[in-house]
């Protein structure tokens, strides 16, 4: 039995892998349905279902990685047509935690995980307050979170702490304090 650390660490490690054999074969893992929905490799099992505490635990180059490995699993796999990850709790929990986690710890990495986090398909992106269903990959990180908190009330209005808005704005909409 696999805990949560160990298939968040999968992810990781594929994350930080170059190009390689060895990363297309851990990649490769993640080909049966169950394993791509669930974000867990086809022969490891786990008991519990994923948190958002369990992405807390990672460290800030850990969460890039995670969010790379992710994008590289879910990416190509996930068809917008075809899967709406809100149905699909280890790829949708994880990543977003993930990117909320960054967007509240280190805003140059979550800057820097932008692409990889946005490369992710996913159908729910209209839960945010946007006003119309929006497809990350066409937007920039600043525009994102800008979007996300011009409308809140901030004594000061960085963009730390707009990044941290908009982290708790995402939290709201995928009611993510729930899991």
């Amino acid at each position: 039995m696999a805990t949560l650390a160990e298939i968040l660490r999968h992810v990781v490690i594929i994350g930080m892998l170059p190009k390689s054999r060895v990363r297309a074969a851990l990649i490769a893992a993640y080909a049966r349905e169950r394993a791509l929905t669930e974000l867990v490799p086809d022969g490891l099992v786990f008991e519990s279902n994923p948190r958002v505490a369990d992405v807390e635990t990672l460290t800030d180059a850990e969460l890039v990685a995670f969010l790379k490995g992710a994008a590289l699993i879910l990416g190509p796999s996930l068809r917008r047509e075809a899967h709406c990850i809100c149905n699909m709790r280890g790829c949708f929990v994880w990543p977003l935690a993930a990117y909320v986690t960054l967007l509240r710890r280190d805003v140059v990495r979550a800057r820097k995980a932008w692409k990889a986090f946005a490369a992710i398909p996913r159908l729910c992106a209209e839960r945010l307050p946007f006003g119309h269903p929006v497809d990350l990959r066409d937007m920039e990180f600043e525009e994102f979170v800008l979007r996300l908190s011009t409308d809140l009330d901030m004594e000061e209005p960085t963009f730390a702490a707009r990044a941290a808005a908009a982290a708790t704005r995402i939290t709201e909409a995928f009611e993510l304090d729930r899991g």
